[in-house]
């Protein structure tokens, strides 16, 4: 038998596995050795363990004692960028908003604007002096503040401001808002302290003699009517229920509606005496869900009404006591009215984001406004019929307004 050199042998064995590893040298890493007795050994690698989505992150680096920024390496597309294809939308103009209409003049803050629109009570410019209660009157035309009630603090929040040529009616209270109070548009001074329990709403006769003013005293809603001049009320009335009130003043009438008896009160402006009563099912009631004034207007001659009934608009006859037009088109419920100066036109505005113009005397719409940014709440005419005002009322933000050109389609 030939004799074997052990040499040899373990010359071909080394060869074998380096031949081994240099064809698969994974398996020379991730196997590694069997593990034996020796605690220096590594143990065998059990299942497959899932891996935490940090385990893969390498390890930071050691400091280093004497860091030195490492040089810069140049980039082979620093020169010229990427660009996104054509078609990619990254590389398309973003669609701009669209633009408001020329004729729109915007107001924030708003508690009150005069009737030919050429002032505002501003309740977001407030005086430093007040620790942040109170209101400035702004000169619609040139933003400059103008001649404002001194205001104590004392008196709690301004709620809602009617204008008269001299004069300001303020609706003020802290926990509920118990008081007018009538200031000269002049200096700014106290004039007139009118006390009530839980006052609604206030608005001013059109030559600012009178002011009437919606009061809820327990079990009623009362209508007041204050004779400016002589400082005395002279008018007391109840209006038949406890819900939500509404005002429309011309020059000689007022008329106010309570929502939970559906009724309607007419009276005098001068002497408080009453007109009419009026109570008919073609008026809305409150639901319970209402939270807002319901629409109301009176013609300037004081012998048309103009009412919210759901998407549509009731024309009532005063004298006749029956509804004259039932204007429809809105898409949705009405929550402003107004008369234009001259009589000849109500404006209606919708929670569809609209204002339409009627011809009162026959029925019919002739022109519209559509793009609004919501449902307005009030609108006021301008003294030449020109300009309307749209107020949008937001009782989680100051009250904003437009000025709009009754010509804009």
């Amino acid at each position: 038998m030939a004799t074997v050199n052990p040499r040899t042998v373990l010359a071909t064995a080394v060869c074998c596995v380096a031949f081994v590893i240099g064809c698969n040298p994974d398996r020379a890493v991730t196997e590694g050795p069997k593990p034996g007795k020796d605690r220096d050994q590594p143990a065998q690698p059990g299942p497959a363990q899932p891996v935490r989505p940090d385990a893969r992150k390498p390890a930071p680096a050691a400091p280093n004692p004497d860091p030195k920024p490492p040089a810069p390496q140049p980039s082979p597309k620093a020169d010229k960028p990427t660009e996104p294809a054509k078609d990619h939308p990254a590389n398309s103009d973003p669609k701009p908003p669209a633009p408001k209409p020329a004729d729109v003049v915007g107001i924030e803050g708003l508690i009150g604007i005069s009737p030919d629109l050429k002032v505002y009570a501003d309740f977001k410019t407030l005086a430093a002096d007040t620790g942040g209660l109170g209101f400035k009157v702004v000169d619609l035309e040139t933003g400059k503040s103008l001649p404002s009630p001194k205001w104590d603090r004392d008196w709690g929040w301004p709620s809602s401001a009617a204008f008269a040529e001299d004069v300001i009616a303020v609706v003020t209270g802290k926990v509920s808002f118990d008081a007018v109070k009538i200031f000269s548009r002049k200096t700014g001074e106290l004039e007139q302290n009118v006390h009530g329990e839980q006052i609604s709403g206030a608005a001013f006769t059109p030559d600012g003699r009178f002011l009437a003013i919606t009061e809820f005293r327990p079990p009623y809603q009362y209508l007041v009517l204050r004779d400016i001049q002589g400082k005395k009320t002279i008018a007391d009335l109840p209006l038949g229920g406890a819900g939500y009130c509404s005002l429309a003043v011309t020059g000689n009438r007022v008329a106010a509606y309570e929502s939970q008896s559906g009724q309607l009160t007419v009276v005098e402006a001068a002497t408080g005496k009453l007109v009419k009563t009026i109570k008919t099912e073609e008026f809305r009631k409150s639901s319970g869900s209402d939270h807002a004034e319901p629409p109301l207007a009176i013609s300037p001659e004081g012998n048309l009404l103009a009412f919210e009934a759901e998407d549509s608009v009731l024309l009532y006859d005063i004298a006749k006591g029956k509804v004259a037009h039932k204007l429809e088109g809105h898409l949705d419920t009405v929550q402003a009215v107004a008369f234009s100066p001259n009589g000849e036109t109500v404006a209606s505005a919708a929670k569809d984001k609209t204002i339409r113009f009627w011809n009162v005397k026959e029925g019919k719409e002739v022109k519209a406004i559509k793009d609004l940014p919501a449902g307005a709440s009030k609108l006021i005419f301008s003294a030449d019929g020109k300009k309307i005002a749209v107020v949008y009322h937001n009782r989680l933000k100051p009250t904003n307004a437009e000025i709009r050109s009754v010509g804009a389609d």
